[in-house]
C-alpha cells in the first residue's frame, strides 16, 4: 500500500461500519453504564452448534476413522470432546473418557460419584459407563473397545491416560489419533464459519472502539483493560488482549516491561474473544502521532506480504507455499530475510481453539481445502524500536479465500 494512503486515512475509518454489523444498535438499558454499550447485541442471532451438528461430526468421525486405520477413538475433556458431543467437563487425577467407535454408539466412561452430573450433560440414549474409586477407569475404557480393533487417543489425551489405556488394552492396540481427528475439525461447517466470520467482524469493532483511548500517557494496561470490557459489551466471552508500545511492539508476544504511549510510538494491539465457543484473533498496528519513515517502510511491506499471502490461497496448495509468499514480501523490504524480522511462522488454524491446525508455515504440506480458517499475520520486528503485525482471519473456499471482517483492511489507518 502507498505511504501516503497511511497519511491520508486518518482515525475517521475507525467508525467504518461492518458488514451484518452495520444497522444501528439499541442496547438494553443494563448495557447503558458501560462506555462501550454501542456495541451490544453485535453477538446476537446467530445459532449455537446442535445436537444434529453433533451427531454429523460423529459421522465424520467414523469415516475418519475407517480412512485411518482406527476402530475407536479415546477422548479427554477439552475442544475436541466439546466439538463431537457439546459436553463441556473439566480434567482432573479422575478421568472422564468419551469413546467414539467406527460403528456404533459413544460410550461416556465416568467417576461413579459424578454420574448424575454426567447425565444431566451427555444425551439421553448413550452409553454411560461409571467406575468407583477404586476402580481404573482404563478397564473400563478397555472392556468397551478391546473387541473393536485399533484405539486412537487423541491429540491432547494425558500421559497418564495414554498409559492407562495401553496397559488396560495392548501397546499395540493403543495409537495416535491425530489424523481423524484433524480430518474432521480443520474443515469448518458453514454454521462454524458464520460464527467465526462474526467474532471477526466483532473483535473489529471493538478494536475501533477502544483506538481512540490510545492518548499520549495511556498504559498498555488500560487499553488491554478496555478491550476486555469492549469485547464483554458486546457479548463475547474470554475476551484477551496483547497490548504493546513503542519499543515493546518489538516482542512479538509481548514483554514484562511496562511503557506509557508517547508521541511518535507505534500501538500493536493482539486481542480476541470467543462467540458460542468459536474465536477471532485480530492484530493492528498505528501510531501515536507522524510515525518515522523507517516505521512507514516496515508498516507498508507487512500490509504488501499480507495481501500476498490472501492472495495466494488456493485450494490444494501446501500451507508452507502461503506462508513464503509472505515472507519474500519482505524478504525483499530490507529489513532482514528468513526470520530475522519476521521472526514467526505466517499462521495459524482457528476454531474451538484460538491456535490449532492447520499452521501456515514452512515445510507444511497439508493441501488447503475449502471450509479451512486461518490467521494471516506477517510482521516485522526491529529489537528496541518496534514492531508492525497485521492479523486477519481468512477462511479458504472453492477459489480463493475471504476474508473474515470488513474488506479492505486495516484500521484503524496511521493518521495525517
Amino acid at each position: 500500500m502507498d505511504r501516503r494512503e497511511f497519511l491520508r486515512t486518518g482515525t475517521v475509518a475507525l467508525g467504518a461500519s461492518l458488514p451484518s454489523c452495520s444497522a444501528p444498535l439499541q442496547a438494553p438499558s443494563a448495557t447503558r453504564t458501560s462506555r462501550f454499550g454501542r456495541l451490544a447485541g453485535l453477538a446476537d442471532g446467530l445459532e449455537a452448534p446442535g445436537p444434529s451438528d453433533f451427531a454429523e461430526r460423529r459421522e465424520r468421525a467414523r469415516r475418519a476413522m475407517r480412512e485411518t486405520g482406527l476402530a475407536a477413538l479415546a477422548i479427554e475433556p477439552g475442544p475436541t470432546m466439546k466439538y463431537f458431543s457439546g459436553v463441556e467437563w473439566g480434567r482432573s487425577e479422575r478421568s472422564f473418557l468419551l469413546l467414539l467407535f467406527e460403528t456404533g454408539d459413544p460410550v461416556w466412561v465416568c467417576p461413579a460419584f459424578e454420574e448424575r452430573t454426567a447425565r444431566e450433560r451427555i444425551p439421553a440414549n448413550q452409553d454411560l459407563r461409571i467406575w468407583q474409586e477404586d476402580e481404573s477407569p482404563f478397564g473400563i475404557a478397555a472392556d468397551a473397545a478391546r473387541a473393536r480393533g485399533p484405539v486412537g487417543i487423541e491429540p491432547t489425551v494425558r500421559t497418564f491416560v495414554a498409559a492407562g489405556l495401553r496397559e488396560s488394552l495392548s501397546p499395540t492396540q493403543v495409537s495416535l489419533g491425530a489424523e481423524a481427528v484433524r480430518r474432521c475439525r480443520m474443515v469448518k461447517s458453514e454454521k462454524e464459519l458464520a460464527l467465526l466470520r462474526r467474532a471477526s467482524e466483532i473483535t473489529k469493532r471493538c478494536i475501533a472502539a477502544v483506538a481512540p483511548l490510545a492518548t499520549e500517557g495511556a498504559t498498555e494496561a488500560e487499553i488491554s483493560t478496555a478491550m476486555g470490557e469492549a469485547h464483554r459489551a458486546a457479548g463475547m466471552t474470554s475476551p484477551w488482549a496483547l497490548v504493546l508500545f513503542g519499543p515493546n511492539a518489538s516482542f512479538p508476544h509481548g514483554t514484562s516491561q511496562a511503557r506509557r504511549l508517547q508521541q511518535g510510538d507505534v500501538v500493536l494491539i493482539d486481542t480476541g474473544g470467543s462467540l458460542q465457543g468459536y474465536q477471532s484473533d485480530v492484530s493492528r498496528t498505528w501510531a501515536l502521532g507522524r510515525p518515522s519513515d523507517r516505521v512507514l517502510r516496515a508498516y507498508d511491506a507487512v500490509f504488501r506480504a499480507q495481501a500476498a499471502a490472501r492472495a495466494g490461497v488456493r485450494p490444494g496448495r501446501p500451507c508452507g507455499d502461503i506462508d513464503a509468499m509472505a515472507r519474500a514480501v519482505i524478504d525483499a523490504s530490507g529489513f532482514g530475510t528468513g526470520y530475522a524480522a519476521f521472526t514467526h511462522r505466517l499462521g495459524h488454524g482457528i476454531g474451538m481453539e484460538g491456535h490449532e491446525e492447520p499452521y501456515l508455515v514452512r515445510g507444511n504440506a497439508t493441501p488447503i481445502a475449502a471450509g479451512m480458517a486461518f490467521s494471516d499475520e506477517p510482521g516485522i520486528y526491529v529489537p528496541g524500536e518496534f514492531g508492525i503485525r497485521i492479523e486477519d482471519i481468512l477462511a479458504a473456499t472453492g477459489e480463493g479465500s475471504e476474508l473474515l471482517g470488513p474488506d479492505p483492511p486495516p484500521e484503524p489507518r496511521f493518521p495525517a
